[in-house]
């Protein structure tokens, strides 16, 4: 928006208004990653005191707070840019910690000043306008804000912004201060894209001990592996967010996944979080539809999820084996919804080809940080070194899946479920092939994103499926 015509200091406040993000709830979620112990601590003092300045002040000394990646309105640092080129004194006036505004100010040169809580105050609301009125003088500055917590501010401020998504001021803030003008923001993208509804294509291995039983006719148990496959993907939805929350600082170095919804800051921490307890919540639902095998199954996927998130993924050669656990136990819960028993040949494939998957996404990941000048792969443990090595496992762990075809066929279970399955030999050069071209694609760097996902956007891998399942009809006769 063009800038006012005036000569009064510009005041923006920081949290959810220069920035996209509350930045308390930033260094919590570093806090709890880094120093768990510590947090609890400082959550358990704030209730002791109830001093919202000393908790501050508490959070911002656990960790190292870097800003520079930290997510900025572009709308509101461009007002402020145009403010002081025209000769305005800029002013960061914010409840978060001083060192902490200090960071961000550091990490964006574009104020004057910096004033944040500190010294047993919370710059916040009233505080925070009774502060500025000493400065300024009633009316004697322009502020720029973002919610209700900010009315006493803007009440006593000679020109009062909030930012406003698609230009529209919330009526209730409209109601309480008549004169409130926009800076219009961006608006948000949908909140239900933090979910990752695109990872849920994993979760059809739920449909797969139902089709290799030979069981497709059954339309009860199309819908008890349906009902299974909401549920997996709201458990997995919400370990996502969690996921996310705790892989923040890492997420925004990196080319794609900056553009998730809360490392950009393009969804509010609350949201998030309500969106996490609700899957969990409807997952838990839906498993009592289902036998009671299932909900024990779908408990393990959430605890061994969760746990992959708060530090197995930073463990190397464990992670990888957590990683393709989880993808077995995918087979395990479509088993357990309709109550057949997966057979361990059907495990031990899938062993053996997700574990080739596995360590290609780690593979890719690296591939895509030493591009960009960085050696070791950060929140993981692996250096520019490990690519070999999981190269080779990855390999490996490939031809392992297609050597225990063979057998597979010439056992009893195939005889029985096939009316000719030596056809089903043909599935070994398609699988081959089709795992060669996604190492081909990584190591050409082609992969950037998850493989699962990326194999998803490649034509030939749906054509190697329409050529398995020729194989497959033919076979059985």
């Amino acid at each position: 928006m063009p800038h006012s015509n005036t000569a009064l200091p510009l005041c923006v406040d920081l949290d959810e208004t220069f920035c996209k993000v509350d930045t308390l709830w930033e260094v919590a979620m570093i806090a709890l990653r880094h120093r768990p112990a510590r947090l609890l601590g400082a959550i358990v003092g704030f209730f002791r005191h109830r001093s919202r300045s000393r908790f501050n002040a508490e959070l911002s000394g656990l960790v190292s707070f870097d800003a520079s990646h930290l997510p900025v309105r572009s709308e509101v640092r461009e007002y402020v840019q145009s403010a002081r080129m025209t000769g305005r004194r800029t002013l960061l006036v914010t409840g978060a910690d001083q060192a902490i505004a200090e960071a961000v100010a550091r990490a964006f040169p574009v104020f004057d000043e910096v004033h944040g809580s500190g010294n047993g105050v919370n710059l916040k609301s009233r505080n925070k306008a009774a502060y500025l009125v000493e400065r300024l003088g009633k009316g004697g500055y322009e502020y720029v804000g973002d919610c209700g917590a900010d009315v006493p501010v803007w009440r006593s401020a000679g020109i009062a912004r909030v930012v406003a998504f698609g230009g529209r001021v919330p009526p209730s803030l409209r109601r309480r201060v008549p004169d409130l003008q926009a800076l219009t923001v961006a608006p948000r993208p949908a909140a239900w894209r933090v979910l990752r509804p695109h990872q849920w294509v994993k979760n059809l291995l739920l449909f797969v001990p139902l089709l290799t039983a030979h069981r497709v006719g059954e339309s009860g148990l199309w819908v008890a592996a349906g009902m299974g496959f909401v549920a997996t993907s709201l458990a997995a939805s919400a370990v996502y967010i969690v996921n996310d929350f705790l892989d923040v600082a890492e997420d925004r170095r990196h080319p794609l996944k900056r553009l998730r919804l809360i490392a950009s800051g393009d969804i509010h921490f609350t949201t998030a979080l309500a969106l996490a307890v609700g899957g969990v919540f409807g997952a838990g639902i839906l498993a009592t539809k289902l036998p009671a095998a299932f909900g024990g199954w779908l408990v393990l996927y959430l605890g061994l999820a969760l746990a992959y998130a708060l530090g197995i993924k930073r463990l190397p050669a464990l992670d990888l084996v957590w990683l393709t656990g989880l993808y077995v136990l995918r087979l395990q819960l479509g088993g357990a919804a309709t109550g057949i028993e997966c057979s361990l040949w059907l495990l031990g494939f899938a062993a053996a080809f997700f574990g080739s998957l596995a360590a290609l996404k780690r593979y890719a990941e690296l591939w895509v940080w030493e591009s960009g000048g960085v050696r070791d792969l950060p929140g993981r443990a692996y250096s520019s070194a490990a690519r070999w090595v999981l190269f080779g496992v990855g390999i490996g762990a490939g031809l392992m899946a297609g050597g225990l075809l063979p057998f597979y066929i010439q056992g009893a279970m195939a005889q029985s479920l096939y009316a000719k399955p030596d056809w089903l030999l043909g599935l070994i050069p398609l699988l081959f092939f089709g795992l060669g071209n996604m190492w081909r694609d990584a190591l050409r760097g082609r992969i950037v994103g998850d493989p699962v996902t990326y194999a998803l956007r490649k034509p030939l891998n749906y054509l190697l499926g329409l050529g398995a399942i020729w194989i497959v009809f033919w076979a059985a006769g």
